[in-house]
């Protein structure tokens, strides 16, 4: 009878190869494992900075208002982001590579329905530094919310009746409804801005300002519409996109019956269509230069219009808008062979020896903005080649001194994101000029995954070490302990009930609904006390977070270097054999 194989002990428990001269339960190897805190993907996607795992962590527990808390450490407009962001945080997100990624969007406009909390204040430093704000949309509030954090007094001026630029004007209240802005805005208000409306700075009015106000952040937008080169654009039913949205909203659309014929690819152009269906077109042809895979409207915006009867004519050219007497008859169009150079500039190329002609009674031209400086322009506030003001990246300072820009005046690709990030950016670069503290105009400190987006709350208020260049792969993740739960599909109204009117066409997450989907979250970077890492150490080395704040540690005397720790954590936290 054979002897039973004995079996390697190695393999249930790390025994020591080595003496325990130094270390107490002997050594593995003279690596040691250490705990710190690292960077998602979502996070490091996200431009206007938000900590998304930590925010995500306090809902998971039932905490709306401390996820609010977190959002608007970074973010003034979370309601509204929790809406019509482009979400570029979601296709990021490690969970994806498991079984769905987490609706992170849908969770950030929760947090803002539900939760009830004010904007922390991050330093009194700005107090007697007062600072101006020129125009209201999404980089003007941003930089008129962190600078009056910062404790600047804040005066920011519109040339309309009322605040928000475009978000309040023309984006349809089917995708972002008036209270959900008005939430945002009156926790801006709160900390204090004093506001001017329907007040217009011109070149004269700006270097008054600039003598009460020794810094100027203009964020004027792209107010001027970008329109193809040709004939009959003056024909009545011709608008432009934001023309006809800002018409619709204000309730003085113009007459829709029959076709809208609505000309674009991108969001707005959506907006457009979805709006001519509601105010009673009985049939809406959206027509763009780019095929459906190169549309830049988002794909989940583009099948909710083909639900809605949309129909979608891609890589389409216009070439003339056809007119009978003074009024609008129909666009002829030609096929878009391509839209985009050798050199990725945008530059269509028609076949010109086909047409094709669309009768329309409506046509929507919703082919982009551009900046419109106006009598602002001149030697010491030059243009770039695209229109826009022209600054440095790095801190967005314009040519006059004290005169910062950002936001769709500076020509970049707008989104509403993108324009926060840049309000951001102008008020840590105001700061660091009124208060001559020139260390913080490039924020190194606080860079996500080396930039552009930064954390603007770690510059000012550090509360962890954590590494912010390094960011959390699926692969550092420790699948043993992941669940598969799968994200259940957000609630819609359907779609006729969307298409009778402007309601909400997205319906909101319950507390409870939030709850679960944010405990989908991997946490990615984020200790969340789990201790996995405490109650798998085979020698009782690691210890828990102290009184005072620090997370956990080892124990010198008892720690082997077997790697246990690193192995077990979930979230990539605790790192092994690199220096710290």
């Amino acid at each position: 009878m054979s002897k039973p194989r004995c079996l390697d002990p190695e393999l249930i428990i790390p025994i020591s190869r080595g003496s325990t001269r130094v270390f107490k339960t002997g050594a593995w190897t003279d690596r040691q494992p250490f705990h710190r805190e690292k960077l998602s993907p979502c996070r490091a996607a996200c431009p206007v900075g938000n900590d998304i795992p930590r925010a995500l962590t306090k809902a998971a527990a039932g905490d709306l208002d401390g996820a609010l808390a977190v959002f608007l450490q970074e973010n003034p407009l979370p309601g509204v982001c929790g809406r019509v962001c482009l979400h570029p945080c979601q296709p990021e997100c490690n969970r994806a590579q498991w079984d769905g990624t987490v609706q992170v969007r849908a969770l950030e406009r929760a947090a803002a329905d539900l939760g009830r909390a004010l904007p922390p204040p991050l330093s009194d430093s700005g107090r007697g530094k007062p600072a101006a704000v020129v125009g209201s949309g999404p980089a003007g509030l941003a930089a008129a919310f962190h600078l009056a954090r910062l404790g600047h007094p804040v005066d920011l001026y519109e040339a309309r009746s009322s605040l928000g630029g475009v978000l309040s004007s023309a984006i349809p209240d089917f995708r972002l409804p008036a209270q959900a802005l008005e939430r945002d805005l009156e926790r801006i208000l709160g900390l204090g801005i004093k506001v001017h409306l329907e007040t217009r700075l011109d070149r004269a009015g700006l270097k008054e300002l600039l003598e009460s106000r020794r810094a100027v952040f203009l964020a004027l937008g792209a107010g001027r519409a970008r329109v193809p080169e040709m004939e009959g654009l003056g024909l009545k039913g011709v608008l432009t996109g934001l023309e006809f949205l800002e018409a619709a909203k204000a309730g003085t659309p113009p007459p829709v019956t029959g076709r809208a014929l609505i000309i674009g690819g991108g969001n707005v152009a959506l907006d457009a269509a979805l709006t001519a269906r509601r105010l009673g077109a009985e049939e809406v042809i959206l027509a763009c230069l780019e095929s459906r895979e190169e549309m830049p409207a988002l794909e989940e915006e583009v099948e909710l219009a083909l639900e809605e009867g949309i129909e979608i004519r891609p890589r389409l050219g216009p070439r003339e808008v056809l007119g009978r007497e003074d009024r609008v008859a129909g666009v002829r169009f030609s096929p878009c062979r391509s839209v985009f150079d050798s050199e990725g500039l945008f530059n269509p190329v028609l076949d010109q020896g086909r047409t094709l002609e669309l009768e329309a009674g409506l046509v929507v031209l919703a082919t982009g903005q551009e900046p419109d400086l106006g009598d602002l322009a001149g030697p010491e506030l030059a243009s770039t080649p695209r229109g826009g003001l022209q600054v440095v990246p790095e801190t967005l300072a314009a040519g006059m001194p004290g005169v910062f820009a950002g936001g769709d005046l500076t020509g970049g690709p707008g989104s509403v994101a993108l324009a926060l990030a840049a309000g951001k950016r102008a008020a840590v670069s105001i700061h660091a000029y009124l208060t001559g503290r020139s260390e913080l105009r490039v924020p190194d400190p606080a860079l996500l995954a080396g930039g552009p987006g930064f954390s603007i709350q770690r510059l000012f208020r550090p509360e962890t070490d954590q590494d912010l260049r390094r960011v959390v792969a699926f692969q550092d993740l420790e699948p043993l302990f992941l669940d598969h739960r799968p994200s259940r599909p957000l609630e819609l109204l359907a779609p006729a009930e969307r298409r009778a009117g402007f309601r909400e066409a997205a319906l909101p997450l319950s507390h409870d609904r939030a709850r679960e989907e944010a405990g989908r979250c991997f946490n990615c970077g984020t200790c969340t006390g789990c201790d996995r890492c405490l109650l798998f150490c085979p020698d009782s080395s690691v210890r828990p977070p102290g009184e005072e704040g620090q997370g956990y540690c080892l124990d010198p005397d008892f720690c082997k270097g077997c790697g246990v720790c690193a192995q077990v954590c979930i979230r990539g936290v605790v790192g092994f054999g690199e220096e710290p």
